[in-house]
């Protein structure tokens, strides 16, 4: 199949898939202790703090037979937003995402999917970056890919 004739992945599916992952950032041991907030959210960050998973273009079927089997991919975000005061600060916070992106690519065997699918990879797809400033508060993103297969 050309990259031109991919298949978009099925919202549904696009939603599960990000709730696996969603689950996974969740389980960082030091998720609550340096944003402030026990939880990450699924596109969605809070206007002074937060964690988000924030799903990407891209996400389409790879390969796909007669019986219902195929590779897919999930590009996503993972964004950081919190109150900064300093270059400090703002570097520790680019340090944190970069850390929590270490520990899911790492961990790319906790994402549980369900109806036989599998993970196959989990990269991150480019550098932490600065998004932006929203009153006090920094945002950092960073890109990232999840390739999985049903069988």
């Amino acid at each position: 199949m050309s990259k031109e004739n991919l298949r978009a992945l099925e919202l549904t599916e696009q939603k599960e898939i990000g709730k696996a992952v969603l689950l996974l950032i969740n389980q960082y041991p030091k998720l609550g202790s340096f944003i402030g907030t026990d939880t990450a959210s699924f596109n969605f960050l809070d206007k002074e703090k937060g964690i988000s998973v924030f799903t990407s273009t891209g996400a389409v079927y790879l390969k796909e037979n007669i019986w219902g089997e195929y590779e897919a991919q999930f590009p996503f975000e993972i964004a950081v937003k919190k109150p900064t005061n300093s270059d400090k600060e703002r570097l520790a916070l680019s340090d944190f995402l970069e850390a929590l992106t270490v520990y899911v690519t790492s961990n790319k065997d906790a994402i549980r999917l369900d109806d036989g699918r599998t993970v196959e990879s989990l990269e991150q797809t480019g550098v932490v970056s600065f998004v932006g400033r929203d009153a006090m508060s920094d945002i950092y993103r960073v890109g990232l890919r999840l390739i999985y297969k049903k069988e």
